[in-house]
């Protein structure tokens, strides 16, 4: 930090705030899953590698079988994730996720509430 800039360091204590409430916000969204971005629009090959590492990092899969539900799900990631966790059908996954505004962790455990 540059001595005496007291600008620099309000923008800084602004970016924080801002970066705070904008995590938060997306986590009560239900945009974000175990840490993980998961709400991606897949527009190039880029953000779909990073989506198929996304479902490989957290549901323990290999790359063949993350490719393999990426295309099962129609490139969603949230309906990948939940087939992965609760083994359950495609449309399943789909009602659920519209049936909890597509708030995965929230589908997941109404799934399993359920089906217990």
């Amino acid at each position: 930090m540059i001595r005496g800039s007291t600008r620099l360091k309000a923008g800084t204590a602004q970016k924080i705030t801002i970066n705070m409430i904008s995590t938060a916000t997306m986590v009560r969204l239900g945009k974000v899953y175990q840490n993980e971005m998961v709400n991606m629009q897949l527009i190039n090959k880029k953000l779909v590698k990073r989506a198929e590492q996304t479902l490989m990092d957290i549901v323990n899969i290999s790359s063949d079988e993350a490719k393999e539900l990426m295309t099962k799900s129609n490139h969603d990631l949230k309906v990948a994730i939940f087939i992965s966790v609760t083994q359950a059908e495609l449309t399943q996954a789909i009602s659920y996720l519209e049936e909890k505004e597509g708030h995965l962790k929230k589908a997941i455990a109404a799934y399993f509430k359920d089906n217990s």
